[in-house]
């Protein structure tokens, strides 16, 4: 999925790049948000904005704490269990995640499906760049 990165002095004009996107909806307390996440084979763990687990009524600050570091940057993540949900080739699949919440993603807004629960769900996760394409193979 096409998403445009912003202008910076490098790139005056921005940028329009291809991610592997897709649709997540989080679960808690019987409150559903739903928003874009990146397959990241780069994440460690899955990760999404702090402002999503406000909108379903989750006290980030009541989880675990960690220090996450990344390309960007470091910040504090706070890890809870969440029931997640995604569409894959056209079906719904839903699963229960111990996943990080970060205040340093809410600018962008999209979250991160890292190889800590979500690759380990599959048997085989392949990035196609002539199709742009995803391809996630479900364990039997």
């Amino acid at each position: 999925t096409p998403l445009q990165i912003p202008s910076c002095p490098a790139f005056p004009q921005g940028e329009l790049r291809d991610y592997p996107l897709v649709n997540v909806a989080l679960y808690h307390n019987n409150q559903t948000v739903d928003f874009y996440s990146v397959i990241d084979s780069g994440a460690d763990h899955c990760c999404f904005p702090s402002i999503y687990a406000h909108q379903v009524g989750l006290n980030i600050q009541s989880g675990k704490i960690s220090t996450t570091f990344g390309a960007t940057g470091s910040g504090e993540t706070f890890y809870h269990n969440i029931h997640v949900g995604v569409t894959i080739q056209g079906k719904p699949y839903g699963f229960d995640c111990y996943a990080g919440f970060m205040d340093g993603l809410n600018a962008i807004g999209i979250g991160l499906l890292g190889r800590c629960g979500f690759f380990d769900l599959f048997e085989k996760v392949a990035f196609c760049t002539a199709t742009k394409m995803a391809e996630l193979t479900l364990k039997s």
